[in-house]
């Protein structure tokens, strides 16, 4: 399916709500996005996802299990998201995104003025803060490409048909790609691990895994790398691709940003949790990003039990879908962008993160996205700086709709202010 949120509109609409269908051979029902199909969606444990996305993704990690394992790992990958930890990830995130953002306005410059396509320097930027913010590595530019570019083989494996190693396949240059890719982390595993002995201070999210008393071997810790990189960048790549697009549609929005940005912070100081606060409608503007452009637009969960789902009674085994894109199209003119959607009369921000009725970009339940206060750093982060010191025009946009949702832009980018 080259286009899953435009079917599952379409097909919404043509059948007037919850619906039945086939996908990958699979009885599946997409739901309609009611708070009472939320709230039973996120509270059914059992996941929908095909087979080879666990061998893509890793057999432990945290987006592939079912509980009871589920819950230990997300217990255990939560200590990496506690508020006091996410604090100490804002200077690294500072330090990354001022780096990236003037190696792109370097790149333009060269490019003496043409549009410059900057998927891959957003994908290394977005890439380069997975690495040193959760795994507590610093390397340098090149391996760095290197093992971007292995994971993204890795997670084209996602939408390979065959499943079987035979060489000029391209499943087994993905299994290939990810015995690699698992060699270079267990370095970085066994490298902080002996800093940790020797009295080094934790802090990356590797660490809090390293430093924990219940983790069960290095293939768990393996898993831990592949999915937080996995989920850390890419949807990041997504959403700050997106942001530029829906950015250079308003111009008076853009400038109305500008300026709380300035407001907010002098372009110098170290941006702290209170800076982050005094900043609405930039959140705001970054909600609505995700509610248009939903960087993943569907969670898939398998019934173990005979279910009754909008009148219609839903066999046992069967597939479940809830769909981001349709939650989205729920708000009042859902193809307009309006981030006055998320300010409340007084100009503060609302947040609906706990309401995957209204909000779905982050799903809901005990399998809401563990990192979403993480995500939302990065963005504010990225956001500021943009706006404090970088201009850019957009060029031309592509929509990209698998594995991830996003606008891929081209254009200039210069350091101004």
């Amino acid at each position: 399916m080259k286009d899953p949120g435009a079917f599952h509109i379409s097909r919404h609409a043509e059948h007037g709500g919850t619906f039945k269908t086939s996908l990958l051979f699979s009885p599946t029902v997409l739901i309609s996005p009611t708070e009472a199909n939320a709230k039973f969606f996120f509270s059914l444990k059992a996941l929908g996802w095909p087979y080879w996305f666990k061998l893509v993704i890793g057999e432990t990690a945290l987006p592939m299990i079912e509980d009871p394992m589920h819950e230990r790992i997300r217990t255990l990958n939560g200590r990496a998201f506690i508020d006091a930890q996410l604090d100490s990830y804002l200077p690294q995130l500072q330090e990354l995104t001022a780096k990236h953002l003037n190696l792109w306005a370097a790149a333009c410059k060269r490019g003496q003025g043409q549009p410059c396509d900057l998927y891959f320097d957003i994908k290394l930027y977005a890439f380069d803060m997975a690495q040193t913010v959760i795994l507590g590595v610093d390397m340098p530019v090149e391996r760095a490409d290197r093992l971007m570019r292995l994971f993204t083989t890795v997670t084209s494996g996602l939408k390979a048909l065959i499943h079987v190693e035979i060489p000029g396949l391209l499943w087994h240059k993905v299994m290939s790609c990810r015995r690699q890719l698992v060699g270079e982390y267990q370095e970085v595993i066994n490298t902080r691990r002996e800093q940790l002995r020797l009295g080094s201070k934790p802090t990356s999210m590797l660490d809090t895994m390293l430093t924990a008393d219940d983790v069960n071997g290095d293939v768990e810790l393996q898993d831990f790398c592949i999915a937080m990189v996995f989920a850390g960048h890419d949807t990041t790549l997504a959403t700050m691709q997106s942001t530029l697009y829906w950015l250079s549609k308003q111009p008076a929005v853009l400038a109305e940003l500008r300026q709380e940005a300035l407001e907010a912070w002098d372009g110098s100081t170290q941006l702290t949790r209170e800076t982050l606060g005094k900043v609405p409608k930039v959140r705001a503007f970054i909600q609505e990003v995700w509610r248009m452009t939903p960087p993943v637009v569907i969670a898939s969960r398998r019934l173990e039990e005979e279910s009754v789902i909008d009148g219609y009674v839903v066999p046992k085994g069967w597939k479940v879908n809830y769909s981001a894109a349709l939650v989205g199209q729920k708000a009042e003119q859902p193809n307009e962008f309006r981030m006055g959607r998320y300010l409340d009369s007084s100009g503060h921000f609302v947040d609906q993160t706990f309401e995957p009725w209204n909000f779905g970009a982050f799903g809901g339940g005990s399998r809401m996205c563990v990192g979403y206060k993480f995500a939302r750093d990065e963005m504010l982060v990225f956001m500021i700086q943009l706006l404090r010191h970088f201009s850019f025009t957009v060029a031309s946009a592509q929509a990209v709709k698998f594995p991830f949702n996003y606008w891929r832009v081209s254009g200039t980018f210069s350091n101004c202010l």
